[in-house]
């Protein structure tokens, strides 16, 4: 059998299979570093605002309470919105994965961001232990 000039050939599509993980830590890093980044800033805004809530008047200052409450719910708001920039970012800039459907990315991108979540979490303490040595 010959080939004419007018004849179309079908080449056969080769998918290629490499062995990669699925967790890509490229992106999961710089969204860590990006939630730390972005923790650490708000964080000492948030210091700002505390300062600003105290005085060395009794009467002036605001009670404990109301400290503990605005603190606590400072750190949450700190922590979700980090955590979300840097797990956005995460699942923006991996790898797609063309063998998978819809369903398993937005799997893959939550693992993504649950991995900047505890990454993130890890660096922020790593700094935090270190300037407390470096303190003491």
């Amino acid at each position: 059998m010959s080939i004419s000039g007018t004849d179309v050939v079908v080449a056969p599509v080769s998918v290629n299979k490499e062995n990669r993980s699925y967790v890509q830590w490229g992106p999961i890093l710089g969204g860590a570093v990006i939630a730390t980044a972005i923790s650490t800033i708000m964080t000492v805004f948030g210091s700002a605002i505390g300062l600003s809530m105290v005085s060395a008047d009794f009467e002036r200052s605001s009670s404990a309470t109301a400290l503990a409450i605005a603190g606590g719910l400072w750190a949450l708001l700190v922590m979700a919105s980090a955590t979300m920039a840097g797990g956005y970012l995460a699942g923006r800039m991996r790898h797609p994965s063309f063998d998978a459907n819809g369903e398993e990315c937005k799997v893959r991108d939550a693992t993504h961001g649950l991995l900047v979540w505890a990454t993130g979490a890890l660096l922020i303490s790593v700094v935090a232990t270190s300037s407390l040595f470096g303190a003491a």
